[in-house]
């Protein structure tokens, strides 16, 4: 709470511990949860290279969870995250 550097090392961790290819369930709950903090925080780049993988994979996040879910209300303007919002083909 109020350490950026620390959140974001935090979530950082918890995806390289538990990767998507290592686990592809709780990795996919760690690499979204890497996404909001990331989002939260104003890392856009990075948070939406983790929403691109994760819309590869079986996982909580789909285009419907980007348009409502207000933790990522700081990417709604970025091209590359509308995009990914509006397409209607997962992956997964």
């Amino acid at each position: 709470m109020g350490d950026r550097d620390k959140a974001i090392a935090a979530a950082n961790l918890a995806t390289r511990s538990l990767p998507i290819s290592k686990d592809p369930l709780e990795g996919a709950l760690w690499e979204e949860n890497r996404a909001q903090v990331l989002s939260r925080l104003g890392e856009r780049d990075s948070a939406i290279a983790s929403i691109a993988v994760l819309l590869k994979v079986p996982s909580p996040i789909s285009p419907a969870v980007l348009r409502l879910d207000p933790d990522f209300d700081s990417l709604r303007r970025d091209k590359r995250f509308q995009a990914l919002a509006a397409s209607n083909v997962v992956e997964n």
